[in-house]
């Protein structure tokens, strides 16, 4: 199960307490901001008998007004406290009302928009799980308070909200890369340091959700030390999400301790249900790999009788998957049938809660003999899993590309910062400490330049290991599988089977994968091996050739290593294997001079798309954008590439990268 409610703690986080003993009566904006901060951090700090007296007397004397709505913004955070969905809708109406009937442009009006924004982005992506809208809503915020003095508080929060909605899309390197922008946006408004907590948490989530563990337990190990500071929601996430992390690396004992912190934290506590039975539903898996039974059943009786009063189909469907799993334990196979026949649409949920019933229906065909079916559930689980894995690879290497930039940007302030100082001190005190100056100059240029190489040194070997990954990703074991089981059937039937291609095509990968460039030779080789197995697969339909001008020396031409394998890899995938029995699969690798460079093409003679739709959907195309934006920083002419339908006259896409001369492949 996910933690919907994550973001409560990113709501109400504000960056530093207001020193008032007492709240102001005055009418002075400024004032009414400062009594406003004071309410919200006793909502973030569970003092809510304080927070809905002050509220309810200021909605009494502010009147209609903005005053008056800014105060029922107020109110609608303790709504979202006490996860009270329908008074939070109510205030949002009430307020979107008021603003479509005064359209003044003061800067309390301003202030009455951008947090009626914020509200709708957390409703949306709270309660009504719609992340496209709430992400509309972010954007907006965003906009609207970049136009308000005084607002580094609501930023800092708008863009910790858009990185969990990032997450929830799916867009993991966008979401880790919007915590990095919120890390360095918090150090230049000398932000309180106890914000760094919700952005340490919401990183080493996301690498959670990458499986990138090893990254993971390093920021478990950052956020564990602000342990006992830390608010009792910052508790809650951080003990349920590092229980998802030893749940993912298979240590069980452990997620089970962290899940029973969480169920501790937040049981029989106002507005903590859905945290509450959000641990309780993974404390119940934990329970059944154990084999901890009645426990299992205890919890999941409780998960499931809180999903019937919300009316949840994920609960409900998410119970129904465990109950199987734990009837299959119990040897009640018969009753684990009767779940599955009864149970929740699967259409309802998204694809981690289908993978979980997935997995368990294989089990449960296998035991009771429905072996053709457990055939197609396997087949099923491998393609998602493959396509999750292959995706979660090229955003890890996303990540760690926009982590280095953000670095890379981090070290430019502190550079900035220190070689300001150091002016104002070599200009007070040159005359006397000249020497002394000079000498503390070239140790800090030593310094720098040490941290830029150590950089670069950690960022290429982080490119090697993702390279090598991708590679392992590519020509996996579901991809031999089906090559090894296509030469098994040609052998039953008696025709001649050629491992040759598999095998060369296997060690070629393994040679290429440590590095991130390669020359225009050896990577064609490999894609003529590659192209040799995909064509077996298709029955030897498969029309492959290659077209290099006389004046292109394969051998001296330099390309980041795998990009033209991505091209041919869509072309086949996306291209030709829709068309395989309709007319003769073509695929086409030209090599041509241009522009003082050499252009490079994949052609097939596909149905075609749009160049957006393919750039947009491929995360292989996205990877390739990266990598080369980071090449292109130490060149002054830019390698470029791009997809397009077919301009001479045949139907497909024509996939592109253009290397100019003399182009430098370092980082």
């Amino acid at each position: 199960m996910k933690v919907e409610k994550i973001i409560a703690t990113i709501l109400v986080i504000l960056s530093t307490l207001t020193a008032c003993t007492h709240l102001g009566e005055g009418n002075d904006f400024k004032t009414m901001n400062k009594e406003r901060k004071t309410v919200e951090d006793s909502i973030l700090i569970g003092k809510m008998d304080f927070a809905q007296k002050v509220i309810d007397e200021k909605l009494k004397t502010a009147k209609d007004s903005d005053s008056y709505y800014l105060w029922l913004s107020t109110k609608n955070r303790e709504n979202f406290y006490l996860s009270d969905a329908k008074a939070m809708e109510e205030v949002n109406i009430r307020i979107c009302r008021y603003l479509a009937k005064n359209g003044k442009n003061t800067e309390s009006r301003k202030w009455v928009e951008a947090e009626y924004y914020m509200a709708k982005s957390v409703f949306f992506i709270t309660f009504l799980w719609a992340p496209d809208s709430a992400l509309e809503y972010n954007t907006k915020a965003l906009k609207k308070i970049d136009a308000i003095e005084g607002t580094e508080d609501h930023k800092l929060l708008t863009l910790l909200n858009r990185g969990y909605i990032l997450r929830t899309m799916g867009r993991y390197d966008e979401s880790a890369d919007m915590y990095y922008t919120a890390q360095l946006y918090s150090d230049s408004i000398n932000a309180n340091p106890n914000n760094l907590v919700a952005i340490k948490l919401g990183v080493a989530s996301v690498y959670n959700t990458m499986r990138d563990l090893e990254n993971a337990k390093v920021w478990w190990k950052e956020v564990e030390k602000n342990l006992p500071k830390m608010s009792e929601k910052d508790k809650f996430i951080y003990y349920n999400d590092h229980g998802n992390y030893h749940y993912f690396s298979e240590e069980y004992e452990e997620a089970k301790k962290n899940f029973e912190q969480a169920v501790a934290l937040t049981k029989g506590k106002v507005g903590k249900e859905w945290d509450y039975y959000t641990a309780l539903g993974n404390l119940a898996e934990i329970y059944i790999i154990l084999g901890q039974n009645d426990a299992a059943e205890n919890a999941l009786n409780k998960v499931e009788t809180f999903g019937k009063k919300v009316n949840h189909p994920t609960i409900l469907y998410y119970v129904d998957s465990e109950r199987i799993k734990l009837e299959l334990q119990r040897g009640n196979n018969a009753k684990a049938m009767e779940i599955y026949r009864n149970s929740e649409n699967e259409k309802e949920v998204d694809i981690t809660q289908q993978l979980i019933r997935m997995k368990a229906l294989k089990e449960l065909f296998e035991k009771t003999g429905h072996y053709k079916d457990a055939y197609f559930i396997q087949d099923r689980i491998e393609h998602i899993d493959d396509s999750i894995n292959s995706a979660n690879i090229k955003m890890r290497m996303s990540a760690n590309i926009l982590r280095y930039r953000h670095d890379k940007r981090l070290l430019q302030q502190q550079q900035e910062i220190e070689s300001k100082e150091l002016t104002a001190i070599i200009g007070w005190t040159f005359a006397v400490i000249a020497a002394l100056a000079a000498g503390l100059i070239v140790m800090i240029v030593i310094t720098r330049i040490r941290r830029q190489k150590i950089n670069v040194l950690t960022m290429r070997q982080q490119l090697r290991s993702l390279k090598m990954e991708a590679v392992r990703n590519r020509i996996n074991p579901h991809f031999i599988f089906n090559a090894l089981n296509h030469e098994m059937l040609c052998q039953l039937k008696g025709k001649e089977v050629d491992f040759t291609p598999l095998i060369t095509l296997l060690r070629r990968g393994l040679e290429q994968a440590d590095k991130s460039v390669t020359t225009l030779a050896d990577e064609l080789k490999f894609i003529d091996f590659y192209v040799k197995v995909e064509g077996q697969k298709m029955g030897g339909k498969l029309m492959y050739e290659k077209k290099i001008d006389a004046d292109v020396d394969i051998n001296s031409i330099k390309i980041p290593a795998m990009t033209i394998q991505i091209f041919v890899e869509n072309a086949i995938k996306h291209g030709l294997q829709p068309i395989a029995k309709v007319r003769e699969p073509q695929l086409t690798v030209l090599a041509k001079r241009k522009d003082n460079g050499v252009r490079i093409s994949v052609l097939d003679n596909g149905e075609g798309i749009t160049a957006e739709a393919f750039n947009t959907k491929s995360t292989g195309i996205r990877t390739i954008r990266q990598t080369i934006q980071l090449f292109n920083d130490r060149n002054s002419r830019l390698m470029t590439f791009g997809t397009e339908n077919r301009t001479d006259g045949c139907s497909g896409v024509d996939a592109w990268i253009f290397i100019p001369d003399n182009y430098k492949f370092d980082i």
